[in-house]
């Protein structure tokens, strides 16, 4: 479920974490939210408590610490109700905590029941560091401490006498308080950079393999292109080849065609060869019979003259 749709918290926040600044990253929002949730929890705690001892103080006589009660009640229920309006939550913050800080610096100087009513003032520094931040919760927490100082050690300021011992606990437990919540607050400031930075490097190592799978992706398509034009370069070749193997056959043929017509050509010149010769014996013979012919014939008119 995502945070726009989850009714719970906007029960809880009022949708305010959502309106703070539309800019926020997803990280940013929800830390607010988170602030937002736990301070409006504790307001909400608070004031049934804070009202719960004005009403016994109250029943028991107690007029004007019961008032200041009510109206520690009254400002958590005004804080949680600014809580889910637009003013920003560092202010709502400070308008709980600056006149509760007053108060609890008040219940240190009166010492009432008992001093156990200035137990309260462990609360200062985690919620003003907590709410405000490191920067502006350490300057309230800091200057708080300087009041408990002069309020427990300089006398005449106080209502009641603060033991040495019991100064002592009562300082250094707050000392110790804020100071935890100091190196926590640090910490999770590290933790959260930490973590962003490791989202980071996530994102751009995304970005590399996204840019080497395009990369890849690429190559594929040159080498599928590369493919299909060589494809294409060897359908033609093969028909090239073929037509080729067309006109080798249609040569082939005509020489054929024309070693034959040689042949006949070259048979017919050697019948006319022969019959030349034989034409020529023919005729060499037929000399030979006239000249014969023509010897007798002398012979015949020789004998005849010499017989006269």
């Amino acid at each position: 479920m995502s945070l726009e749709t989850n009714q719970f918290l906007k029960v809880l926040t009022g949708g305010k974490y959502i309106k703070l600044d539309p800019t926020l990253t997803d990280e940013a929002v929800v830390a607010q939210m988170i602030r937002h949730i736990l301070f409006a929890s504790i307001l909400s705690m608070g004031a049934i408590v804070v009202l719960g001892f004005g009403v016994n103080l109250l029943s028991h006589g107690g007029g004007a610490p019961a008032v200041i009660d009510f109206i520690i009640a009254g400002l958590c229920l005004l804080v949680i109700f600014l809580l889910r309006t637009n003013i920003p939550f560092e202010i709502s913050s400070c308008i709980f905590i600056i006149p509760f800080a007053i108060a609890c610096a008040r219940w240190v100087q009166t010492g009432e029941q008992s001093g156990f009513a200035s137990l309260w003032c462990f609360l200062i520094p985690l919620l003003s560091i907590f709410m405000l931040g490191v920067k502006i919760g350490s300057i309230i927490s800091v200057a708080f401490f300087v009041a408990m100082i002069v309020i427990t050690t300089v006398p005449g300021i106080a209502a009641i006498r603060y033991e040495a011992s019991v100064t002592s606990r009562l300082l250094l437990t707050y000392f110790l308080i804020t100071v935890f919540t100091i190196m926590y607050e640090r910490l999770l400031y590290i933790k959260d950079a930490w973590f962003k930075r490791s989202i980071k490097n996530i994102d751009i190592e995304k970005k590399k393999t996204n840019i080497v799978n395009q990369k890849d992706k690429n190559i594929f398509i040159h080498i599928q292109n590369a493919s299909k034009d060589l494809r294409g370069i060897l359908d033609e070749s093969e028909g090239n080849m073929a037509t080729m193997a067309g006109l080798t056959d249609s040569i082939q043929k005509e020489s054929d065609d024309q070693i034959e017509s040689a042949k006949h050509s070259l048979f017919s010149v050697k019948s006319i060869a022969n019959n030349m010769n034989v034409l020529d014996k023919a005729i060499q013979t037929q000399n030979a019979s006239i000249e014969e012919a023509s010897n007798a014939i002398k012979q015949i008119v020789d004998h005849i003259e010499s017989g006269r």
